[in-house]
């Protein structure tokens, strides 16, 4: 979202209209990446979902700003936040050197070239308005880490996965940006959740 008057309840909104065609709504899995784990919870509080995933992701506390979150939290968030260029209107704006360097250092140069083309200035309203949901949704949840990500320090995305969700974090070598990186990997992690839920091996034992 580049709209510096949205927050994480219109990020929901775009997510929400996305699946209300779905044919099998009840069999849905959400998987939110990086600032869009805040966005999760929203969504599974309005439509039926089967699982969310949170794949190198913050995970919002209802009620609390993510800011402030983040301020008790400091290991959540390990990216070079002293580096970051916002533009006139506050948002986000990325370098191709933080982005190579930070988002996806394991891509090779022509896909992270495609990559960081893509990207938009990120509105950063959706992180410090309180989370608009007064408790978690009865979901069952599922978070993977990368263990080399430089963004989302993954000995928090560990803790949080025990703390949060009651069970042990699924683990992906690699950066912040798998689905680039390594795509097959995380399919078949996807597949896995899907079809094993809780009981799902790390990939790193799976046969």
């Amino acid at each position: 979202m580049t709209d510096v008057n949205k927050g994480a309840g219109d990020w929901a909104d775009v997510v929400v209209d996305a699946v209300s065609d779905c044919v099998n709504l009840d069999d849905l899995y959400l998987v939110g990446h990086s600032y869009s784990g805040v966005v999760l919870p929203l969504v599974a509080s309005r439509v039926p979902v089967k699982r969310m995933i949170f794949l190198n992701a913050h995970v919002p506390v209802p009620g609390l700003p993510y800011t402030a979150y983040m301020e008790q939290h400091p290991e959540c968030s390990i990216g070079p936040f002293d580096l970051y260029e916002y533009d006139e209107d506050g948002r986000l704006v990325l370098s191709w050197e933080i982005a190579r360097t930070f988002f996806f250092p394991d891509c090779e140069e022509e896909v992270a070239k495609e990559a960081f083309a893509s990207l938009q200035p990120c509105a950063m309203h959706v992180l410090s308005e309180p989370c608009p949901i007064d408790e978690w949704p009865d979901v069952p949840s599922t978070y993977i880490v990368g263990r080399d990500d430089a963004l989302i320090g993954p000995d928090w995305g560990r803790a949080v996965s025990l703390e949060r969700f009651g069970r042990a974090a699924v683990e992906l070598p690699g950066d912040h940006a798998p689905f680039l990186a390594r795509p097959q990997e995380l399919v078949d992690v996807l597949h896995r959740i899907a079809f094993l839920g809780d009981s799902t091996p790390d990939p790193a034992s799976a046969p």
